[in-house]
Parts: structure tokens; sequence; C-alpha cells
């Protein structure tokens, strides 16, 4: 249901705050994840994990349905990692390079500025 509401709201041409808007609303509803120190906070990431894997095996089944998935995926992620504090961002961090986090660096405000327009384009 998420990502269906994050493609029916690309289609119409939300501007990126109304989309923002919409994912917050539909992640509160139907994927709800609680604070860090909830002890319910596993049990939520559980069902997010096996909600994941079971529509990525579901859109696999042509390029089509993959890059789809991949799309309103790539959304989800930019959402809900830009709702992490910057403990958690290093936490996820870290467990995407499988490391402690120490082969990342840290940029300057006026490298990211340099590079934004390449950066944007990813």
């Amino acid at each position: 249901r998420v990502l269906k509401a994050i493609d029916a709201a690309k289609a119409k041409g939300v501007k990126p705050e109304e989309l923002r808007e919409l994912v917050d609303k539909v992640c509160q509803q139907y994927l709800p994840i609680r604070d860090k120190n909830d002890p319910e906070l596993f049990e939520d990431l559980r069902k997010d994990r096996i909600s994941h894997h079971v529509l990525r095996m579901a859109y696999s089944r042509t390029e089509e349905l993959r890059r789809w998935f991949l799309r309103q995926e790539e959304i989800l992620f930019k959402y809900r990692f830009s709702e992490l504090d910057l403990e958690s961002r290093n936490q996820v961090m870290s467990l995407l390079y499988g490391d402690d986090g120490s082969s990342l660096q840290t940029i300057t405000i006026e490298e990211y500025e340099q590079f934004q327009s390449d950066l944007s384009r990813l």
C-alpha cells in the first residue's frame, strides 16, 4: 500500500513536500516504525524487512516490475533515512557498509555544496 501510494502521488505530479507528507501519513498508517527506545521497535523492523523481501520477490517477475519496485523503495528509503537522527544515520551507514563505519569519511558543507548538483543526479 505504501509503495502504491507513492507511485500514485508521483503520477499526479505532487510537489516534493506534498510527497513527503503523503509518505509520512501512509508509513504511520501501514508501516509504523516506533521510537528507538520503544521495546516494540524490533518487531516493527522485522515486519518491515519481511514485507520488503516478499515484495521484492513479487516484483522480480519482469524488468519493468523490478524497476518500478526499486523506484518506490528508493523514495521510501530516502524518507526514512531523512527522519533518522545523526547517530541512527551513522548506524545505518555502518550496517550498509558492513563495518564499524571507520572507512566512511564525513565531508564539509563546502564539499557538499561543491558536489551537490552531481549528487542530486544520482
